[in-house]
């Protein structure tokens, strides 16, 4: 890794990396320690889009490495991170994603099956990303993270009502099952109070909590609002 990073870091100019490790049980911390530090000397960089999905051994401490380094790269635009399966992330590690990104249009975020995640976290990243105020659109997915309940969605879209000029917004909640219809009109009344938002994709659903009939209800709510062009509601 610490040739690889090497590697990286003689590449000044670049503008856009994809790194996928997924399924790297090898890669530690440590690993991502060293990318990061190499990744924050490529100052020219606009969008960066890494992979450690079901590495197995991934902790809080590589997405705080992560986030410092990133906070480094002053042009940068676009973020996009995947830790999907890797149960060791928790709520300590959404606590530093997205503070001090400044310069970020979009994010996109993957905890899907991080089960180690709860309400707490949720708040946590949701305040960090209300001072992005440059944010236009925001990715992120929690699905099947069953610890999260109703409180959790509603942390998220409460702090988006601060971001001005927001206007994509991509919310997987799949599987969550401590969830109930109650936060499907909270989502709903939310989304309400975002003036520039043009468009919204959420997958949602609570086995035995919710139905239908209950996400028919929310898109024919959302469909009332003037500002939305593209209303997607998975139904499963």
């Amino acid at each position: 890794m610490k040739n690889f990073g090497e590697s990286l870091r003689r590449l000044g100019s670049l503008l856009c990396i994809r790194l996928c490790f997924w399924c790297c049980g090898g890669f530690t911390d440590r690993g991502v320690k060293i990318l990061a530090e190499n990744l924050e000397r490529i100052s020219s960089l606009l969008r960066v889009s890494l992979d450690f999905g079901n590495c197995g051994n991934i902790t809080d401490s590589s997405l705080i490495n992560i986030n410092e380094s990133l906070q480094k790269l002053t042009s940068l635009q676009s973020v996009n991170l995947d830790v999907s399966l890797d149960r060791n992330i928790t709520n300590d590690g959404l606590k530093s994603l997205g503070n001090g990104l400044s310069s970020l249009k979009a994010i996109e975020l993957n905890f899907s099956f991080c089960e180690n995640i709860t309400n707490p976290g949720l708040k946590s990243l949701s305040g960090n990303l209300q001072k992005i105020t440059s944010l236009t659109s925001i990715t992120l997915n929690f699905r099947s993270c069953n610890k999260i309940t109703d409180c959790g969605p509603k942390y998220l879209i409460d702090g988006f009502q601060r971001l001005e000029s927001l206007q994509h917004v991509n919310l997987d909640f799949y599987g969550c099952n401590k969830m109930t219809s109650a936060v499907l009109s909270s989502i709903g009344e939310g989304l309400k109070k975002l003036r520039s938002l043009q468009s919204i994709e959420l997958a949602i659903y609570s086995r035995n909590k919710m139905t239908r009939e209950d996400l028919n209800t929310l898109e024919k709510n959302l469909t009332k609002l003037n500002n939305l062009k593209n209303i997607k509601i998975h139904r499963f």
